[in-house]
């Protein structure tokens, strides 16, 4: 055993405490065994006797989100002394960090308490440390003139110095800040049920149409969500940078959700969440694989699509119970998993009726907002359902909600009435909303679709609905992501469209007017199109060209297409956000004035 590990043969686990109480709360000795015990410990700067007196109440990675008790992870190739003074200044309890990170971190804790060793050799073990007090140089006086103190200390018994907030170095981080952060919020995962729903499409909409099934079904208070573009905690609507949180913000969600009484967590669960162990010790009570294509494949997120397809197979590897779409390209290689992973899966398909849940009688029934009405076939019952989103893709997405929710334990006559009146009444922000002129000729539609295969179905949904209709499109890609998109948006998006104007979608690093031009390069040949980096100019554009279109011809109909961004209210720019006019507010906006 090396001079910094510990023993942790008399060290037990908090993760069975009950979680309403302040007993919960693991000690850092807990989180030293753990450490140990799944051979992340690299060293530690206090003794496990003394660690059994520091209470950790929970962890964070971002120092903006510290609070008192919390063990703070450093983490991130952007990672600044501030942040770690930030969260001592908040009054963290213990610092975990990776090897790289060591002697930094190392140095910033000097720093602040330059005469104390982080050598655990050096610390007193009577001792018990004060969590999360940021440690003061010790004062020196002058040489000349020697203070005399008022009372000085006892000659045989000189003060103990400071005992510095404790450093654990570990040898894998990522997993390591996962396995940690479980256990610094006291498992509250065990006392909810969680739903996890990846796939290349449709996640957002799967997602959002569980969760209303399930509000109406029990009780709206009990329901917490985690997607793409807002988290619920039980309590409180919040953003997100992330679609899948990182490990220590997403137990910190899973307590909220816990102390605010929830019953349910609903989430979507990323490539890049799977992939790099955001979601590591989480157990999904129901995993839902929606779908596969080619995306996110980038040198800053997956290098081929087969890191891609096994970064989204790892959710069954921590589901309980397996949804999986019939349809789905790619089928084999999922049933090979779910065998080796001994799960019999519970399938879903729009037409097949071998599947567990499927439809019939799909059909249109609104010839303006196009709402669609099919039969839902599921093993405990058949019912007619009305669905106020068009495109049969989002029928789709009805099932595979439906086949959630019946798996997570909604009983057949609460399903069936939450289902006759969420689906005719959902709206899912940003998710194919449509807004109709007062005469109909001008039809606005704004979706989400960002991949080829959402593009494909979003276009011949559009063509079916509104045939003979002139379609003018409006898009663009993300910088230095996915970069198949760059090809295929404007591939596809030339079949169909009539008129294409290229703007931004999240640039980031890239140049917005560069990266126009690079993708104007994909579009089919004979392409009508305009190129307008600013998106909100954008879509003034794409209104006026609409206009003109209806005035040259009073007998068309004319079909605006806002894709991409939905309802998100910040364009990343380099390295900001910066807010604009999300989509379908301006789309609305701009439809209310046409005549």
């Amino acid at each position: 055993m090396s001079k910094n590990s510990v023993d942790t043969k008399n060290a037990t686990l908090a993760d069975d405490a009950p979680h309403s109480s302040e007993s919960a709360f693991p000690s850092l000795s807990d989180i030293l065994c753990l450490l140990e015990q799944k051979l992340y410990l690299v060293s530690s700067s206090i003794p496990l006797s003394d660690a059994r007196n520091i209470k950790v109440r929970g962890a964070a990675s971002d120092s903006r989100e510290v609070s008192e008790g919390n063990l703070f992870v450093c983490k991130g190739a952007h990672f600044e002394k501030r942040f770690l003074l930030d969260a001592l200044e908040k009054g963290a309890s213990a610092i975990m960090c990776g090897q790289e990170e060591q002697k930094s971190i190392e140095e910033i804790l000097q720093t602040v308490a330059p005469s104390n060793s982080l050598d655990a050799h050096s610390i007193d073990s009577t001792t018990s440390a004060t969590p999360g007090t940021p440690l003061e140089p010790a004062t020196s006086t002058d040489a000349a003139t020697p203070a005399t103190p008022t009372h000085p200390p006892p000659p045989h018994h000189p003060p103990t110095p400071p005992t510095p907030v404790p450093l654990l170095v570990v040898n894998s981080l990522r997993p390591a800040t996962a396995e940690v952060a479980a256990l610094a919020w006291a498992y509250p995962n065990r006392e909810l049920k969680v739903i996890g729903v990846t796939g290349t499409k449709g996640k957002s909409t799967t997602t959002s149409m569980v969760k209303a099934l399930l509000d109406e079904a029990t009780d709206k208070n009990k329901v917490a969500f985690m997607g793409t573009h807002q988290i619920f905690n039980g309590e409180d609507t919040l953003e997100t940078p992330n679609t899948t949180p990182e490990p220590c913000d997403l137990w910190r969600i899973l307590h909220e959700a816990y102390a605010a009484g929830c019953e349910y967590v609903v989430m979507e669960v990323s490539s890049q969440g799977l992939k790099y162990d955001r979601t590591l010790g989480l157990t999904f009570d129901v995993g839902c694989f929606l779908n596969i294509a080619p995306d996110h494949i980038s040198e800053i997120e997956h290098p081929t699509f087969e890191d891609y397809f096994a970064s989204k197979l790892r959710l069954f590897s921590q589901s309980k119970t397996a949804i999986v779409n019939l349809d789905s390209d790619h089928l084999s290689e999922i049933e090979t998993f779910l065998v080796e992973k001994s799960l019999v899966p519970v399938t879903v398909s729009l037409e097949n009726d071998e599947a567990d849940f499927f439809a019939s009688n799909i059909s249109v029934l609104s010839n303006v907002t196009h709402d669609m009405v099919f039969v839902a076939h599921t093993p405990t019952w058949t019912e007619k359902l009305v669905l106020s989103m068009s495109g049969k893709h989002n029928v789709f997405d009805a099932l595979a909600a439906l086949a959630i929710a019946e798996n997570i334990g909604i009983k057949k006559d609460a399903l069936v009435a939450a289902a006759k009146k969420t689906f005719q009444e959902i709206t899912v922000p940003g998710r194919m909303e449509i807004f109709a002129s007062a005469d109909e000729r001008l039809i606005g539609v704004v979706d989400y679709a960002h991949t080829a295969e959402s593009f494909e179905a979003f276009f011949e949904t559009m063509k079916k609905d509104y045939p003979g209709a002139y379609v003018i499109a409006m898009f663009g890609v993300s910088g230095g992501k996915a970069k198949n998109r760059y090809v295929d948006l404007p591939r596809v998006a030339s079949k169909f469209a009539d008129f294409i104007i290229l703007t931004s979608d999240d640039p980031g690093p890239i140049n917005p007017e560069e990266l126009v031009n690079e993708i104007s390069f994909s579009l089919g040949p004979g392409t009508s199109f305009e190129k307008e980096a600013d998106r909100e100019k954008a879509l003034e554009l794409a209104f006026g060209r609409a206009k003109e279109v209806l005035q040259i011809n009073s007998a068309i109909q004319v079909v605006l297409c806002a894709l991409g961004k939905g309802a998100e209210t910040t364009m990343r720019i380099g390295q900001e956000d910066i807010s604009y006019e999300p989509d379908n507010a301006h789309m609305e906006r701009l439809i209310k004035t046409a005549i």
